[in-house]
């Protein structure tokens, strides 16, 4: 089983609300039935027997250092 965790933080909202940003997540997460997910206090629990489910990036694979070396060539 993969689990992962989620969290919502505002920034550039004028506002440290988060709700209303977390109720269209929650709302987006209905569109994966083979997502489990549990909404707590802090995050979003999410659970799934496919990674591929789990994670957004489907355009292009890229490992860890490959990530960190996008973001220090902007640097």
């Amino acid at each position: 089983m993969i689990t992962a965790e989620i969290s919502v933080v505002p920034i550039g909202t004028h506002s440290t609300s988060v709700s209303k940003f977390i109720a269209e997540a929650e709302k987006i997460l209905k569109n994966f039935p083979d997502v489990k997910n549990k909404l707590t206090a802090m995050g979003t629990e999410l659970e799934c027997k496919d990674a591929n489910e789990l994670f957004d990036r489907h355009d292009k694979e890229a490992s860890m250092e490959e990530k960190v070396e996008s973001v220090l060539q902007k640097v």
